[in-house]
């Protein structure tokens, strides 16, 4: 059947002459709209240009005026007089910026910010953190829930919408951040070395000493301890130890590295530990305690335990690297720089990082350089791992052809030889240098 004139349409929108009045009445709608109009013409780019020079000023006006704005409370009195107005007049004008309407402006702004904070001559993990908690309080980073932005310790940051970072401002501040991490690593390095030497320096007694009940300051090295509990793995830190026995009780003094915190808690709680308790398998538990001493008193004992068996293997590892060391015929020198033939004690100076893993102590190993059976080729064999060694160098147990400075061998054999012959050389260098002086004396009085 036809449809009558006025009649529903399909689609339940009312009449035809209905629909054709809606629409002249949503054209005229339209027609009345002041709507915008977008050039991409000369304008446009002359805009833009002004605003890119623009931006470019006020970043290069914030890492001018930063560092002044730092230094002026070390200015003299009379400087702080002269110099005050401009000071507070740039403060004033410093969050206009880093808030401004234009993003350009405010990434510009906020951008020279960033990385003024993350340039200053940090030396903790602490600063460090402050330093990126205060970039959050000013809403410039904030903390990430998901694996985007940048890991920083235990925390991952990332821009803060508002700052309009891309990706090439995040490529930056992800540079400034390595850096920066690098060289805090470096100093906490350095000064837990400092710390651990200075609480050696004043042992008095050996651990074995301590054990037989004698009195005096002993130091233990504690290493990190890999745990794994509820199918999670994770470390428990190490450091050095300092402790003093009466002969019957042992009584924490100081410690370094990681260890440090829990060692000064355990100090103020004034806990000791009884020496016989050591002889056990398990902690001590006394009653008498409350449940944070106890707790305590059992981490000491754990400290003492894991410094302990250290210790035990530390003799192991010294008696085999003697051991080895008395079949080697040639000595590194040798073996690296005169590239002798003859069997060499590989021992490496320092721990070895490895990518994700703890770093490996005590890496040494007996290495033969031999000539093939026409003397055409040397070859380089491993005669002789450690046990300690055996995950790490154990499958490197073939004859290789050498290369050029052990550039066919295997890794990590590779490398491992090839980071020592650098540190031999270095050596030898400096060996040189110190020997320089007394020739020349020697000449000069001929």
């Amino acid at each position: 059947m036809g449809k009558k004139k006025g009649s529903a349409s399909p689609n339940g929108g009312g009449t035809q002459g209905d629909d054709f009045h809606n629409l002249k009445e949503r054209m005229g709608a339209v027609s009345d709209v002041d709507l915008p109009e977008i050039s991409l013409g000369e304008d446009l780019g002359k805009k833009v240009e002004v605003i890119r020079n623009t931006a470019s000023k006020i970043e290069n006006w914030m890492q001018q005026t930063l560092p002044v704005i730092d230094q002026f409370d070390q200015m003299d009195r009379i400087s702080q007089e002269t110099s005050g107005p401009q000071i507070q007049e740039a403060k004033k004008k410093i969050p206009e910026f880093l808030n401004h309407a234009v993003p350009a402006y405010r990434r510009a702004a906020r951008m020279a910010l960033v990385t003024h904070e993350l340039s200053r001559t940090l030396c903790s993990r602490e600063e460090v953190e402050g330093v990126l908690q205060n970039l959050i309080d000013r809403q410039i980073l904030e903390y990430s829930t998901t694996s985007e932005g940048k890991l920083v310790y235990r925390m991952r940051y990332k821009p803060h919408a508002s700052s309009c970072f891309g990706e090439e401002e995040v490529a930056k501040i992800e540079k400034i951040l390595e850096s920066l991490l690098s060289k805090v690593e470096k100093e906490e390095h350095q000064h837990r070395q400092e710390v651990a030497k200075s609480l050696q320096d004043r042992a008095t007694i050996s651990l074995q000493s301590l054990l037989d009940g004698k009195e005096g300051l002993c130091a233990l090295s504690v290493p990190p301890e890999r745990v794994e509990r509820a199918g999670q793995e994770f470390w428990r830190g190490g450091g050095t130890f300092l402790v003093r026995s009466d002969g019957e009780k042992i009584f924490p003094v100081a410690g370094s590295g990681s260890i440090e915190r829990a060692v000064t808690e355990i100090c103020e709680m004034r806990i000791f530990l009884i020496l016989t308790s050591l002889a056990g398998d398990k902690p001590p538990f006394v009653p008498q305690l409350r449940p944070e001493q106890g707790r305590k008193l059992q981490l000491l004992w754990h400290l003492m335990k894991r410094g302990i068996k250290n210790e035990e293997e530390l003799q192991q590892t010294l008696a085999v690297r003697e051991q080895m060391q008395s079949q080697a015929t040639i000595s590194m020198p040798d073996f690296f720089l005169n590239e002798q033939l003859g069997t060499c004690l590989v021992d490496f100076q320092g721990s070895w990082k490895t990518d994700g893993q703890r770093p490996i102590r005590h890496v040494f190993l007996l290495v033969s350089r031999e000539v093939n059976g026409d003397a055409t080729t040397r070859l380089i064999r491993v005669a002789e791992v450690p046990p300690h060694l055996g995950g790490f160098l154990g499958r490197c147990n073939g004859r290789y052809p050498e290369g050029e400075r052990f550039s066919d061998l295997p890794q990590p054999l590779k490398a491992v030889l090839q980071a020592t012959y650098k540190q031999v050389e270095k050596q030898e260098r400096i060996s040189a240098t110190d020997e320089q002086p007394a020739a020349d004396v020697a000449k000069t009085q001929q």
